[in-house]
């Protein structure tokens, strides 16, 4: 990776040239999301080779996968989770599915509310978390939503909530400079 008159032998040595105060652009990071990712490798399964390709030499290129799936089939993993730098489980339909997820039955003896789930990274770690669920209709940021005016932040807070009642519409608020 070439920049400028200096020369850079991967994309993390780049990277840490810019931590260390060179003038570099940061680089662009692309992500990868497959939805129902065990369907897509029953239909074609030729795409696991591609996916653990990405897997191994992606995240040194800055491409990073996503992949989500309803039902686990570990079978088809086909070598994939060694690359894989962190997992996701939500509540579970058995001990078995949370065990090819995370490890552990944990995920299976989650609470039924939506969004509690388990993280796994370094595949040493887990955290539980509860997810927050936003049920506001998506709106465009324009360039009205947030700005800076005399060094106060005019802001549009978006309600979030737990599948109750329905919020009420978003408020608009001021602060002094800052997000609250």
């Amino acid at each position: 990776m070439v920049h400028g008159s200096a020369s850079y032998a991967s994309a993390t040595d780049y990277e840490k040239a810019r931590a260390s105060g060179a003038a570099l652009q940061p680089l662009p990071s692309l992500l990868i999301v497959v939805d129902e990712f065990s369907e897509l490798l029953t239909h074609k399964p030729e795409f696991a080779e591609l996916f653990v390709m990405i897997g191994r030499l992606g995240r040194s290129l800055g491409v990073h996968l996503l992949l989500a799936s309803q039902h686990l089939d570990e079978g088809r993993l086909r070598g994939l989770g060694a690359h894989l730098s962190y997992r996701i489980a939500l509540r579970t339909f058995s001990a078995m599915e949370s065990r090819a997820v995370i490890g552990v039955p944990d995920a299976f003896e989650l609470p039924p509310q939506p969004g509690n789930g388990y993280l796994l990274h370094d595949n040493s770690t887990l955290v539980r978390f509860r997810a927050a669920y936003v049920s506001a209709p998506y709106q465009p940021v324009s360039q009205a939503a947030a700005r800076v005016a005399d060094g106060v932040l005019d802001y549009t807070t978006v309600p979030v909530h737990d599948g109750g009642p329905a919020p009420a519409a978003p408020r608009r608020r001021r602060s002094p400079t800052a997000w609250p």
